[in-house]
């Protein structure tokens, strides 16, 4: 027991050391690189709402960070509501990953044009915009909107990208120009944007998550604190049985989400006009979404080989170690699939997420199990032979994980928010939707923690004396079922985009 939970401390505290150098490194990396942690269009040729004199051969967009162009589309349409032939979209130069490129088969004739772009990050979200431009006749003076404000010079060559300063506002085309595809309107229901689509399945795939890393929680933490003896053999037993109750319903919410999410993310790259199957085979095994939609299919193979183990007489400790396996897979995938594989310092941003989620499912998870399993194995348990209740024992068993998981939670959410923010004010946050759904995340997380401290000084002290599952069961499943809400919201947050 004492070997399992210095490894468990090594590993996390560990996670904690490298979590504290997220902010200074963020800082540092803001202040020295100019590098931006999220993607948007900063330039492009032809300019936004340039009048070009020269012939229109190419169209070339410069972003923030890395982009993908077998995923990306770019759209010219002109006046008259034609689409302009293009080639494929591609880099202008395999080093150039910031920039994607189309050619036209021949200059294009003089008239307004709209160009609508459509890219995916290196997180894996898609990111869209539209901008406009005109080609004019050479020696044709454009009349200026304002005959006392004449039209400056357009620049026509792309800037570096550490060169290019922060623009104010975003860049999008007039109200009556076509859309960029997919492009989405106001949202019907007030607040909807806090709920964007894919929270569904983000939920449940978290939520499988966190039970799994439950069962891992309860075998190691309470039900090894159990005596080696009659009563905690039978006490564990059931338990155990009841955890794979709950280690089969995670896997199917697995399954369920594995073809969910994959149709939902085409979808995406399919800007509105239904699933772009023709990107899955690149998607899958040339991104790093891909990679994560790997990790989850193989903790589905690893989880339900596992569980077939543990129903064959002398190969239950290998199977519930497979089943472990898959667990520790579980954790990754978000990191891979989310903001953190978006950052320039992915070298922190993913092991800090990683331990993050796998905090949020030891402690969450093993105390979802421990009321869905635990106190159910030991109901008309009163005393072990030694005297302490069976209850008490497997309590203070979780308690020890329970703690040493909610401060690496803390720490590491701390780090990630500190990343993912770049050195951004308070009040830019404040503004945007992500930092409204995060501050609902905290006030909830901030309840949770309260009731678990209550829980641990209070009730678990208390369980010694009069073992009775009732003075547990209710303030213990409330904070599971907040705990279930902030799955919720973090499914929410890991949508949207950042301020």
């Amino acid at each position: 027991m004492m070997r399992i939970l210095k490894l468990l401390v090594l590993l996390l505290v560990s996670g904690g050391l490298l979590a504290s150098m997220g902010p200074a490194a963020a800082a540092w990396a803001s202040s020295s690189h100019g590098t931006a942690l999220h993607t948007e269009l900063i330039g492009s040729v032809p300019g936004e709402d340039e009048r070009v004199q020269s012939p229109v051969t190419e169209i070339e967009l410069l972003f923030s960070t890395a982009v993908q162009a077998p995923l990306s589309r770019i759209e010219v349409v002109g006046a008259d509501g034609w689409t302009v032939a293009t080639s494929r979209v591609h880099h202008p130069d395999p080093e150039a990953s910031d920039r994607i490129r189309v050619e036209f088969q021949s200059a294009l004739p003089p008239g307004a044009y709209q160009v609508a772009w459509q890219t995916v990050a290196p997180d894996g979200h898609p990111v869209e915009g539209s901008f406009a431009f005109e080609v004019v006749e050479r020696g044709f003076e454009a009349p200026s909107p304002d005959p006392d404000d004449p039209v400056d010079e357009p620049e026509t060559e792309l800037p570096e990208a550490g060169e290019v300063e922060e623009w104010e506002g975003e860049i999008g085309a007039d109200e009556a120009a076509p859309g960029p595809p997919g492009v989405r309107g106001d949202p019907l229901v007030p607040g909807a944007e806090i709920v964007p689509p894919g929270t569904l399945q983000r939920w449940l795939h978290l939520l499988a998550t966190v039970l799994l890393l439950g069962v891992v929680a309860l075998r190691f933490g309470a039900l090894r604190a159990l005596p080696d003896n009659e009563l905690g053999g039978g006490v564990r037993g059931r338990a155990l049985k009841g955890a794979a109750g709950v280690s089969w319903i995670a896997l199917v919410l697995l399954a369920v989400t594995l073809g969910t999410r994959l149709h939902h993310q085409l979808g995406q790259l399919g800007g509105g006009g239904g699933p772009a199957w023709e990107f899955a085979p690149y998607l899958i095994f040339r991104t790093a979404w891909g990679a994560g939609w790997g990790f989850h299919l193989a903790a589905i193979v690893l989880g339900l080989t596992g569980l077939l183990l543990t129903r064959r007489p002398g190969a239950e400790s290998r199977g519930w170690g497979i089943l472990t396996g898959a667990a520790i897979l579980l954790p990754l995938i978000p990191a891979l699939q989310g903001h953190a594989m978006g950052s320039e310092l992915r070298q922190f941003s993913i092991p800090i997420l990683y331990l993050h989620v796998a905090a949020v499912g030891l402690w969450l998870g093993g105390l979802l199990t421990l009321v869905l399993v635990g106190l159910p194995a030991v109901r008309k348990i009163r005393e072990d032979e030694s005297g302490l209740p069976a209850l008490a024992r497997m309590v203070n068993g979780f308690s020890r994980i329970a703690l040493v998981a909610v401060i690496v939670l803390v720490v590491s959410g701390s780090a990630t928010s500190f990343i993912l923010q770049s050195g951004g004010s308070l009040g830019e946050m404040l503004q945007s939707a992500w930092g409204r759904t995060l501050l609902l995340k905290l006030a909830l997380v901030a309840g949770a923690l309260l009731l678990g401290f209550y829980n641990w000084r209070r009730v678990r002290p208390s369980l010694a004396h009069r073992p009775d599952p009732s003075q547990l069961r209710i303030p213990a499943t409330v904070e599971a079922f907040l705990g279930i809400v902030i799955l919720l919201v973090t499914a929410a947050l890991v949508a949207l985009p950042l301020p």
